[in-house]
Formats: C-alpha cells, structure tokens, sequence
C-alpha cells in the first residue's frame, strides 16, 4: 500500500510499445528520497479493470493519487499503423479528454475514480502533471472544463519534482500550498530553478523486469535556439557524469538494465558533451546500447563525434533536418546548408547501416518552404537511401500570451515575433497560421501527401519510429530481429502479431510482480 499513486502510459496514438517515460519516475524517485512512499502504475490506459486493479495499492494512508498527462491522447485511429496519424496527431493531443474519447467518459472516469478513493481516504487529493497541465491552465474560464475537472483538485505546471515535494509536506500536514485557482484546479507553478539534471534510483517495487530497457536522462535544455521550438532553449544543464555512471552501473546490478533511451533534447549539441558521456559508457565494466536526439548540422562539423556515439552503442538517433529548403532553415535557425546534411545523410548511413537506425523528422510549412520545395523533399528521400525512418508533421505556431511566456511556456520566437518571420495571421481554437508561402491548412494537406509517399516507397514496415527499439530489447529481441523490423515490408505482419502477442504477456507478469513488490 502506498501513500502516493503515480498514473502514467504513453497512449497508442504516440506508441504503447514504447519503454516507460522518465518523467513520473524523476518525480517519484525524489519523493521516495523525500521519504513519502510512492507506486507507480505504468500502461495504466491499458489495464483492464482498472479500479479493481488500484486496489492492491490504496488504503487510509494514500493521501495523493497523481496522473502524468505528458503522453496521454485519445486514440481515434485505432491502429499507430494509419497514414494518416501525424496529419491529425496535434488535434487530438490538445483534446481537453485527455486520454478518452470524449469529455463525458473522462468526467465518468474521474468520478469513478474519486469514489474509489473515498472508500479509503476522503481526504485524498487527485493531482495532474506533465506537459498537457500546461496546456489546461491555458484554458478561459468556462463551465464546460470546470464540469470536466470537478474532481481534480491540483495540477503542477513544469518540472514537477520539487514542487510535488513540497505539495506532498504540505499535504501530510495539513498546510495550504500556494496556488492560482483557474476553473476549479489549484495550479502549482514550479518556479524552481531549472539549472541541474537530477539523478534518479528506479526502485525494485516499481517492477523493473529482468533486463528492462530504462530511460535516463543526459541533460536538461537545448543549447540551440530553433525558432519554431517550444523547448527549453539557449542553455544544457549535464548530469554530473559520475552519478551517470552510477546509474549504469546500479541499473545493471539491479536489473541487467544495458538498454537505454538517452533523454536529452540534443545528446550531440558539443564536441566535448559528447566525447565525456562517450567515454564514460565505454569504460563500463559491460556494453550498453541506446537511442537519443542529435543534430545533423553538428555531426557535419564534428563527424568524429558520430563514430564515438556509435562506438559507444548508439543504436537509433533522431536527427531534426525539419527541412531541405535554405531560406526555410534560415529562418528557422538551422544554418548548415541542405547539401551537406544530404551528403552527411548517404555517407553516415551506407557507413553504419548495419549498427544503427536512422530517423529524421521533417516540418511542414515553415516560413519559406513552398508546396514545391516540400514536395522536392520527399522525391529526394524517396530517390536515396539514407533512412529507416522519417516523420512529417504540419507546423504549429500557437498564440503568443505574454501572461504565460517564461513561467508556464517558453514560446518559439515563430509565435515571440511572428512578423519577423514572415507571418501574416496566427489563430487559436483549431490552430491556424498563414505567411508569404504557406498556410496550416496546405500545411496539413501536404502532411498527408508526404507521409503517404513515404511510406509508399517502401516503409510499410512493422517498426516505423525509433522510440520503439529499447522496449523490442526490452521483449527480447535481437538486432537483427529490429533490422528486420525496420526494413522488410514482407515480414510487417508476422512481426506485429509476434511483437503484440510477447509484449502482451511481458505487460501481464508486470502486473502480476507490481502486486506481489507494490504491495
């Protein structure tokens, strides 16, 4: 029995065969430091049964039952197969059902849930997190998502781990947190420092499987300053690499953890980043692999740092190219010329094809691509091999608010100074933008053509993404078994039944361990 509950899945629409998400687990991680006692309970979307389920974990002293909403979304298109699902992947992320269809079944699920937590503790507190609380405090105010939220009491918007602490003391004794009331949520802002990337220590009663793949983070921020990008920009906090190689080395004496997806917005953003981290994974006393984002424009000028991640068991980068058009990357802030991360692309892959997997995820829309340009972007990737996967997605560009701007979101300077760049129009509630070249609607209209091309081109493939490959050697997988995956349309439908049939019954022995340890 616990005193905190951390709810938290990664919907299908973004990749249920994903491993699990760092995030609630930094924050869980602290607050067990803290000394508060926390379960989490991961791919809870998917858990038949749900409320019954909870009950291993709840009695009269769970004062705090917490949803991480970063990754959660109704899933209208009910396989991650469909063509269609980057064209309309941001209209359904937005959805106030969060991870339901429909309003009326999330406010059904919230009720059901608070008279569940009734039956053990009245005073029990039901607390959101994770990216989409930034999101709902953007909300007006109205009726309709006071209804919604009726039951949730709080919502922390930001890093969440200090504030949660300090939620959770208050809480334990009975003290008012300070907070901004907004259709009936208490939203915590978290003002905390955001200079540091803490470590974190995955305790066995979470159910760890023997030799899970893990997420750990690298650093925190992006060292760039892209101008359609909503991330924290213009500064990279590093773990501290001895506490780095700590946790390697305790993931693997706990759980044969030697799988990994590196969280960090740019692992690749110096020459010295990557040459330390690289190092030290290369003195572990075992081999580990891994997945990450990297910049194609540093690699071009520092190619030894490909061969050290590679060395060190790099087995699937994202590279964000978002576009081939010069004027479109210079005003989006990506200075290195089309050719030489074309050139970069055919020369890396032919050298590593056989050690890692490459993905490259292309913006459609940016102030200065034009529907020709982009569809010359496709017919060039089509044309050269030089990736196992590409993604498209039409840009966004939300509604400056200087209220929010630097507390609960860091705007792209596309949406700061929209005139500078070229727009003429921006509107909220659906999203709508137009400049000189472009509108959102061709924007979508050409999403779908591309996504269509490409994977027409021979990509109907079983693995399309690869934020999958970690939870594939998670389940058991070889290499050669994830090559064949990402490259052989022939074999799509053997692999998603064996892929869904073996995850299935990895999740089931989940559960089962998670009742025996969470207990």
């Amino acid at each position: 029995m616990a005193e905190i509950i951390i709810l938290t899945d990664l919907s299908e629409w973004h990749g249920s065969r994903c491993s699990r998400y760092i995030g609630p687990y930094v924050v869980a991680s602290k607050l067990e430091d803290a000394g508060f006692d926390v379960i989490i309970i991961d791919w809870f979307t998917q858990q038949d049964n749900l409320f019954e389920f909870l009950e291993n974990f709840i009695d009269n002293n769970t004062f705090m039952f917490c949803i991480s909403t970063t990754f959660l979304s109704p899933t209208p298109i009910d396989s991650s197969r469909a063509e269609e699902r980057s064209a309309v992947t941001n209209r359904y992320y937005t959805s106030t059902s969060l991870w339901k269809t429909s309003n009326a079944e999330l406010a059904e699920w919230f009720f059901q849930c608070r008279e569940l937590l009734n039956k053990y503790n009245k005073d029990c507190k039901i607390i959101l997190g994770g990216a989409r609380s930034d999101l709902m405090y953007k909300y007006p105010e109205n009726n309709t998502i006071q209804d919604l939220y009726k039951e949730v009491d709080y919502a922390i918007v930001g890093y969440a781990e200090e504030s949660t602490i300090r939620l959770a003391k208050q809480l334990k004794s009975n003290n008012e947190t300070p907070s901004i009331l907004k259709n009936g949520i208490k939203f915590i802002i978290d003002n905390f420092p955001k200079n540091h990337c803490p470590s974190i220590t995955y305790n066995p009663k979470w159910a760890i499987r023997p030799n899970e793949s893990l997420p750990i983070e690298i650093a925190r921020g992006c060292l760039y300053n892209c101008k359609f990008c909503y991330y924290d920009k213009k500064a990279s906090y590093r773990k501290d690499l001895a506490e780095l190689r700590d946790e390697f080395i305790r993931n693997y004496e706990m759980f044969g953890t030697n799988s990994y997806h590196f969280c960090d917005d740019c692992f690749n953003d110096t020459r010295q980043k990557v040459e330390e981290t690289c190092n030290v994974i290369l003195q572990l006393p075992f081999k580990i692999n891994w997945i990450s984002y990297a910049r194609t424009d540093v690699a071009v000028k520092f190619p030894e740092t490909l061969d050290l991640m590679i060395e060190s068991g790099a087995r699937a980068l994202g590279f964000g190219v978002e576009t081939f058009n010069r004027e479109a990357g210079r005003r989006a802030g990506k200075g290195v010329p089309a050719e030489k991360i074309k050139q970069f692309l055919l020369d890396s892959y032919q050298k590593y094809k056989d050690k890692c997997l490459y993905h490259a995820t292309f913006i459609v829309g940016l102030p200065g691509e034009t529907e020709e340009s982009q569809l010359e972007t496709i017919e060039w990737l089509v044309n050269n091999q030089c990736l196992d996967f590409a993604s498209f997605g039409a840009l966004g560009v939300p509604e400056y608010k200087p209220e929010f701007d630097g507390t609960v979101s860091d705007y792209p300077d596309f949406a700061r100074h929209p005139e500078k760049y070229g727009f003429i129009e921006i509107k909220t509630n659906p999203m709508y933008w137009r400049h000189q070249t472009m509108d959102r609607t061709k924007a979508e209209e050409l999403t779908s053509i591309v996504n269509k091309k490409w994977l027409d081109s021979g990509n109907k493939t079983y693995l399309r993404y690869m934020w999958f490959v970690p939870m594939l050697f998670s389940l058991g997988f070889t290499w050669d078994n994830i090559l064949d995956m990402a490259r052989n349309e022939l074999t799509a439908s053997n692999w998603s039944n064996i892929v869904s049939s073996t995850f299935n019954q990895w999740l089931e022995n989940y559960r089962k361990e998670l009742i025996i340890k969470g207990k």
